[in-house]
């Protein structure tokens, strides 16, 4: 993370503070929060990985408003590198997902099963080069559909090789720091709402089929907002994990 936020660090404040007009108060003020998370952070950790994919939105909705393409071209290797930073990540054998165990920290405090190879993640990594992808069609047509390509690699394999058939959630595939058996990976199914924010809001969704998601619409509205709806969702289905 440390070549990345020193690349970032200037190109990413300069944009933001150049461009207020393009996006609220609000939206700068967290820009900048989030670079300085990431600049103050030197590991591939999972608050990292998530606090990229929110710079990266906050850039890429930026550079879709404002249509400037002197910005795009100033933003344009900041944004690459976030939306491929994921490669820097060992990668699971057949499936070629990115793979978070090399770090003791969990991405949901109160879930340790949720590590390693994670659905939502992944998801995030397909749609940030898609969405460059699309920014680059018309200045950069071979660069994006090489990335258009990849995202789409990236996506099917998410599906293929996380999502539980039937059930409606995903499956993580952990390196079994979490078990006794240390060196032994295993594949387990959290029913998290994380995944289904990912999958469904960032860049996959229009891989699902209509069984899949009439599947993960079922689980949400049974498992986590139950019935009656009170008004609250749950974050994590109430079956063992």
């Amino acid at each position: 993370m440390v070549s990345l936020t020193c690349r970032l660090r200037t190109e990413l404040a300069a944009v933001a503070s150049t461009h207020v007009s393009y996006v609220n108060v609000y939206t700068t003020a967290a820009l900048f929060a989030l670079i300085c998370m990431l600049i103050n952070c030197n590991c591939n950790c999972p608050a990292c990985t998530d606090n990229a994919i929110s710079v990266f939105e906050l850039l890429s909705r930026g550079l879709k408003q404002s249509g400037d393409n002197e910005w795009l071209a100033k933003s344009e290797a900041g944004l690459l590198e976030l939306s491929t930073h994921w490669q820097q990540f060992e990668t699971t054998p057949g499936s070629g997902l990115a793979d978070f165990s090399d770090t003791d920290q969990d991405f949901l405090e109160c879930v340790p099963a949720y590590r390693g190879v994670v659905a939502g993640i992944n998801a995030a990594n397909a749609f940030m080069m898609r969405e460059v992808a699309a920014l680059l069609n018309k200045t950069a047509a071979s660069k994006a559909a090489q990335l258009a390509s990849l995202a789409k690699t990236v996506s099917t394999a998410t599906i293929r090789s996380l999502y539980r058939p039937s059930e409606g959630f995903f499956s993580c595939i952990t390196d079994g720091r979490d078990t006794a058996e240390e060196e032994e990976a295993s594949t387990v199914g959290v029913p998290t709402v994380v995944d289904f924010v990912y999958v469904t809001n960032r860049g996959i969704l229009q891989d699902l089929p209509p069984e899949m998601r009439d599947e993960m619409t079922r689980f949400v509205q049974t498992e986590l907002l139950g019935a009656p709806w009170t008004g609250w969702m749950r974050a994590l289905a109430k079956r063992p994990v």
